[in-house]
C-alpha cells in the first residue's frame, strides 16, 4: 500500500529532523500515526530490522559523516545523535558498524590524508 511505501521515508525524515532526541517505538508510532503494531510489523517484513534499529543506522550514518570533521568531539557527536550516554552510543555505534567511533574516526582521517 501507498502507507507502506512511504512508511521508510517518513521514518527517515523523522529521524533527521529530531536527530537530538531520544526516539522511542511510542513517539514513532504517534508521529507517523500508526500503531506500533503495525509499524513493527511493516519493518519485520519489508526491511527484515526492527524500527529501531533503523532509528539507530540513521542516527549512526548521520554520526559517522559528523566524525569525518575533527572539530565535533565524539561526545558532542553522540548528544547531537541524542544520545546523553557516551559508552552507549560507542556501542549502537560498534553494533553498526563493527568498530568504535575513536577506530572509525582515526581510519577516516588517515585515509582522508593518503589522498
Amino acid at each position: 500500500t501507498d502507507t507502506e511505501h512511504f512508511l521508510d521515508n517518513d521514518l527517515y525524515t523523522y529521524v533527521a529532523n529530531n536527530l537530538d532526541k531520544k526516539i522511542t517505538l511510542d513517539t514513532l508510532s504517534a508521529n507517523l500515526y500508526i500503531s506500533k503494531k503495525v509499524l513493527t510489523s511493516i519493518f519485520k517484513k519489508d526491511f527484515g530490522m526492527s524500527p529501531m534499529h533503523f532509528v539507530n543506522r540513521v542516527k549512526m550514518n548521520f554520526a559517522r559523516s559528523m566524525l569525518m570533521y575533527p572539530d565535533f568531539s565524539i561526545e558532542r557527536v553522540s548528544k547531537y545523535c541524542g544520545f546523553k550516554n557516551l559508552s552507549y552510543f560507542s556501542k549502537v555505534f560498534k553494533d553498526v558498524f563493527e568498530e568504535t567511533p575513536l577506530e572509525y574516526r582515526k581510519k577516516a582521517l588517515e585515509n582522508d590524508n593518503l589522498r
